[in-house]
């Protein structure tokens, strides 16, 4: 979702395009002549059909990017080692080392390991048994004490 956001042009233009949706639909010669809260649930009601419309269309495009294989070392198995430098990340066709730094945080929620090297990305890991390898508790104690040097 934060590729979508991130996009500010495309953002815009869906802006801009669900308010024209919804002046279009909302002021045909049907609600004329309608009450003014019949009106108001009718064009709420647009107004949430052109967002999820909006919505599911970028997803739609993210996912064929991601399934032309432009971006392989994208989706997939990655493993990810603290060093003294930082936190390396390796993947089938790379590695990259992200280097501490103040915005690099890490936060727990719901089901989840969030870690943001930056600003802009961040790693899901799912806490579940399968859903990583090694000893979590352990990873995440010593990564925040990286953090926090």
């Amino acid at each position: 979702m934060s590729l979508m956001v991130r996009r500010k042009i495309l953002l815009a233009m869906g802006v801009f395009s669900i308010g024209i949706f919804t002046y279009a639909l909302s002021t045909g010669p049907e609600l004329r002549g309608q009450p003014l809260l019949v009106r108001a649930i009718f064009m709420g009601f647009v107004l949430v059909f052109a967002v999820l419309l909006y919505v599911a269309v970028l997803l739609g495009l993210n996912l064929l990017v991601l399934l032309t294989s432009k971006n392989i070392g994208l989706v997939g198995w990655h493993t990810l080692e603290i060093k003294e430098d930082g936190l390396e990340e390796c993947t089938e066709v790379n590695r990259s080392l992200h280097r501490w730094n103040p915005s690099f945080k890490v936060f727990e929620f719901g089901n989840y390991l969030w870690i943001y090297p930056t600003d802009g990305q961040f790693f899901l890991i799912p806490k579940r048994v399968g859903g990583h390898e090694g000893n979590l508790a352990e990873f995440v104690a010593s990564l925040r004490t990286k953090i926090i040097k």
